[in-house]
C-alpha cells in the first residue's frame, strides 16, 4: 500500500466516523430535545477536519531512491477527483431540486438545510474520492494496462 492509499483509507475512516457520529447524535437529540435543536448534532461533521492530519501521519519515507509517484499515480488521482466532482455535483443538483419541490419557488429554505447541503456535499466529495482512489489502486493486481 503506497502513501496515497494510506491517506485515502484514513480519510475514508474519518469521513465514515464523522457521518455516523453526527447521525447518531442527531437521532439521540431528536428524542431528547426535539427536532429544531437536534440539528446541533451536525457539528460533529467537524470531525472531518481530522483529515488534515493524514499527510502528517503518513509522512514520506526517508528513502529517496524510490519514486514517490509516476504517470499512473497522477492519472489515478485525476480520475478520482473527476469522479468525486461528478458525484458532488449530482448531489448538489438533486438536493436543490428536492428543496425547490418541497418549499416552492416563493418558500423559505430553513437554515439547517444549508448546513446539510454543505456538510453532505463535503462528505460525498471525500467519500467518493477516497473510494475511487482505493478501487483504482486495487486494479493493479487485476492486470490493468495504462
Amino acid at each position: 500500500m503506497n502513501r496515497a492509499q494510506k491517506i485515502e483509507c484514513f480519510n475514508l475512516f474519518v469521513t465514515a466516523l464523522s457521518i455516523s457520529a453526527s447521525l447518531a447524535v442527531v437521532s439521540l437529540l431528536t428524542r431528547l430535545v426535539g427536532m429544531p435543536k437536534a440539528w446541533a448534532g451536525m457539528m460533529l461533521m467537524g470531525l472531518m477536519g481530522l483529515m488534515a492530519f493524514g499527510p502528517l501521519i503518513y509522512r514520506k519515507q526517508k528513502d529517496q531512491d524510490r519514486v514517490p509517484s509516476d504517470e499512473r499515480d497522477l492519472l489515478i488521482h485525476k480520475r478520482a477527483e473527476s469522479t468525486a466532482f461528478i458525484a458532488t455535483y449530482a448531489f448538489f443538483v438533486t438536493f436543490c431540486s428536492v428543496i425547490l419541490n418541497s418549499v416552492g419557488i416563493n418558500g423559505q429554505v430553513p437554515g439547517y438545510m444549508l448546513l446539510i447541503l454543505l456538510a453532505g456535499g463535503f462528505a460525498i466529495l471525500m467519500l467518493t474520492k477516497a473510494l475511487a482512489l482505493i478501487i483504482q489502486y486495487s486494479w493493479r493486481d487485476k492486470g490493468e494496462k495504462s
